[in-house]
């Protein structure tokens, strides 16, 4: 970007960045989950919910693209490469990708398979709990994955922040606060990453987000 439009261009960063921080916030808290006990239930919800599934897990995947999109371009802006730049950049990308991954495991390839077997009159209680324990273990595989993507790179951005020759000292103490906290917590099995525990992920990386976004706003 030139130097004449490098504020304009990073306002419009700060708000697709603002946008894109609410969507998802909004959006987590639509995460559709299955109450009930019984497994022929189990599978009715799961197909009653597979749209709002799909509509769900498909826009957050576009948003996780996203995060790192508008936090490569803006912070690249405040702090120009470097390797600690690089690493976080590359840490945070394949948290996006594989949290896009534990979203399409949970958002399209589960729900879609019950859906198509119960169609068939082929799904059995057997191959149901098959289904859902290997969907479940991937999902978690490539969660744990994302959330330490997402956290290291927010980390690391973070400490750049705050050692750069211009400080942030805002972003740096928050962004280092809150991965930390959540890596402590998911280390000892306080929380986990189910629903409840995505969320608390996600709205910790947000707000982060959200410091990003008025910092990038009120760059000169």
């Amino acid at each position: 970007m030139t130097s004449q439009n490098a504020p304009k261009d990073l306002k419009i960063t700060a708000l697709f960045l603002l946008v894109v921080t609410l969507l998802s916030m909004l959006l987590v808290l639509f995460h559709p989950t299955v109450g009930a006990d019984n497994v022929d239930e189990q599978i009715a919800e799961i197909v009653r919910e597979a749209a709002l599934n799909q509509s769900v897990h498909g826009i957050l995947i576009i948003c996780s693209l996203l995060f790192y999109v508008c936090c490569q371009y803006g912070l690249k802006a405040l702090f120009g490469n470097s390797l600690l730049f690089s690493f976080s950049s590359f840490a945070f990308l394949v948290g996006s990708l594989s949290m896009c991954g534990a979203a399409l495991v949970s958002g399209f390839i589960f729900p879609n398979t019950i859906v198509w077997l119960s169609s068939e009159s082929t799904l059995s209680q057997d191959s149901y709990n098959l289904l859902s324990s290997f969907s479940w273990n991937s999902n978690q595989a490539l969660a744990y994955t994302g959330a330490i993507g997402w956290l290291l790179g927010i980390a690391s951005w973070s400490i750049l922040a705050g050692v750069g020759p211009v400080k942030h000292l805002l972003m740096s103490s928050t962004g280092i606060v809150l991965s930390a906290l959540n890596m402590f917590l998911f280390a000892t099995g306080t929380i986990h990453l189910d629903v409840h525990g995505a969320i608390i992920l996600l709205f910790s990386c947000c707000i982060w987000f959200l410091v990003v976004v008025y910092i990038l706003w009120r760059k000169q």
